[in-house]
């Protein structure tokens, strides 16, 4: 029984760690899809069709995404980070 519960532990922590990875990756996604969308507003510039477009973000998501990429990439070059509030 200790076994089978330990074992359960480490399937969910697993299973966490992809569905957190996955949100990961479906958010670069969505950011290389933006930078897309960018740059063919940039092509617009350039040839003088575009209109200025200004708004709110929420700031505090735009950081905790900035943080969570900067976390993948030290983890992956084993390099230990700390933040504080």
């Amino acid at each position: 029984m200790k076994y089978l519960i330990l074992f359960y532990i480490r399937f969910a922590s697993k299973r966490l760690l992809h569905i957190k990875l996955s949100k990961i990756i479906n958010k670069g996604g969505q950011n290389l899809f933006d930078l897309i969308d960018n740059l063919l507003d940039l092509s617009k510039v350039e040839s003088s069709d575009f209109a200025i477009h200004c708004e709110k973000i929420p700031i505090h998501e735009f950081i905790d995404d900035l943080k969570t990429k900067i976390h993948l990439i030290a983890f992956e070059k084993n390099i230990s980070l700390y933040h504080s509030n």
